[in-house]
């Protein structure tokens, strides 16, 4: 059991890791087209950062200017509808085969989603001539057609 849980743990910590290095990298992409960084993001980063390096994170929210420790503040509140997305990037495949992606509207139906991989131009030359045996729909993911 407590191998199990060993690794239970190490998984949180990475996943948590990992997210903590998306927003890092999206703040150094921010900074590449503009100067200012808004505070509100560096209090989200400081917070995310507080149970894996507590000490680190308390000087952080100090020098944004907070006084009470950051283990005093409350978590936000998550906000599903922050999170949709209208379009998505579906990957279109031949035979197994990255050949093209696409942006479409998220949830866009099966039947449309057939239509539009058929017709983008990348994907017409390796059907041109060849009979479609299947079709494989992923919505919002995949279309991989397979051919003979």
């Amino acid at each position: 059991i407590r191998d199990v849980t060993n690794d239970f743990n190490k998984i949180h910590f990475n996943t948590a890791t990992s997210f903590i290095r998306v927003l890092v990298n999206a703040i150094y992409k921010r900074l590449e087209t503009e100067n200012v960084i808004p505070k509100k993001v560096l209090e989200v980063l400081a917070k995310l950062l507080a149970p894996m390096t507590p000490h680190l994170s308390e000087e952080l929210w100090s020098l944004l200017g907070y006084s009470p420790s950051i283990f005093d503040t409350a978590w936000e509140i998550f906000d599903e509808s922050l999170i949709k997305t209208e379009m998505v990037e579906v990957v279109i495949q031949v035979n197994g085969k990255i050949r093209s992606k696409i942006e479409v509207e998220a949830g866009i139906s099966e039947s449309k989603l057939k239509d539009l991989a058929r017709t983008d131009e990348k994907i017409q030359k390796y059907l041109e001539g060849k009979d479609v045996k299947k079709v494989i729909v992923v919505p919002n993911k995949l279309v991989s057609f397979v051919v003979i």
